[in-house]
């Protein structure tokens, strides 16, 4: 018993992790994301309405820790 709710648990949570709209595109990685403008760390950068992601402005040049 304890063995099939361990294993639907898993199965849950892969399928969880496949599911994405996708309209996104990573921004950097984990141990080294891209920055807002205003210096908050973006992983994940969302489309418009458009379907298009222009204007995103998250970059490594905005992040504190990038500064040259």
């Amino acid at each position: 018993m304890k063995l099939g709710f361990v294993v639907a648990a898993l199965a849950a949570v892969l399928v969880a992790g496949c599911a994405s709209s996708g309209e996104t595109r990573k921004a950097g990685t984990f141990l080294n994301p891209w920055c807002a403008p205003d210096g908050s760390v973006v992983y994940t950068q969302y489309a418009n309405s458009k379907g298009e992601f222009d204007g995103a402005k998250a970059s490594a040049e905005n992040c504190p820790w990038y500064k040259k």
